[in-house]
């Protein structure tokens, strides 16, 4: 195999793997959560501040629903297929 072809089921057990270790790494976002949320409670934050730790919530809580919902791992096999 030439050096720039790519290894399409390499590729594939790396993705499956990835999407495993996400599923991993559930505990520890919530905890992220919760430690954000900590940090939320505190008053007199700036805007920017506020606005970060809000955006960096919002995220953690939308990956943690599409991990435990599988929705980027289906749409990867059902484009697989």
């Amino acid at each position: 195999m030439a050096k720039n072809e790519v290894d399409i089921l390499e590729l594939h057990e790396k993705m499956l793997s990835m999407f495993e270790q996400e599923e991993k790494n559930i505990e520890t976002y919530k905890e992220q959560i919760n430690t954000l949320d900590q940090l939320l409670a505190q008053p007199h934050h700036l805007h920017s501040t506020l606005t970060m730790l809000q955006n960096a919530t919002q995220e953690l809580r939308t990956k943690i629903e599409d991990i435990q919902s599988n929705r980027s791992k289906n749409f990867y096999l059902m484009e697989m297929a």
